[in-house]
């Protein structure tokens, strides 16, 4: 379904071809790429880091808590190396980003990353 909602430039579609998307696929490497982007102080430390990987839905897909945290991670194509990223939390229907990275080497990755999330939470109910 189109996201008819969504204005996307024209250069940001055509790099889209370049990337995938998963999600709950790679959580240790979005950390350490936004740890990367953001420096080993950032309020992303250790203990949180576990805590928020408790929280990771189960491979099933069954949520322990109410809330479960999302790793939302954007790969190249072409090398099959992690462009993008982001930690968010779901509550019921809705979705918050709580931080993200791009990779430089990878022009456009954040967009990218940013318009394949909206139009996944789109498509899948979220509010």
């Amino acid at each position: 379904e189109k996201a008819n909602w969504l204005h996307v430039r024209k250069s940001v579609r055509g790099r889209a071809k370049n990337f995938r998307m998963t999600i709950n696929r790679a959580f240790d490497q979005v950390v350490k790429g936004i740890q990367a982007q953001h420096g080993t102080q950032c309020w992303l430390y250790p203990p949180l880091v576990e805590a928020y990987r408790s929280m990771l839905p189960s491979e099933t897909g069954e949520r322990q808590f109410r809330a479960s945290i999302v790793s939302i991670e954007l790969w190249d194509i072409k090398t099959n190396s992690l462009a993008a990223g982001e930690l968010g939390y779901i509550v019921g229907s809705s979705y918050t980003s709580l931080t993200g990275f791009f990779d430089g080497k990878y022009p456009s990755s954040g967009s990218v990353q940013l318009i394949a999330l909206g139009s996944w939470l789109h498509l899948s109910g979220f509010s």
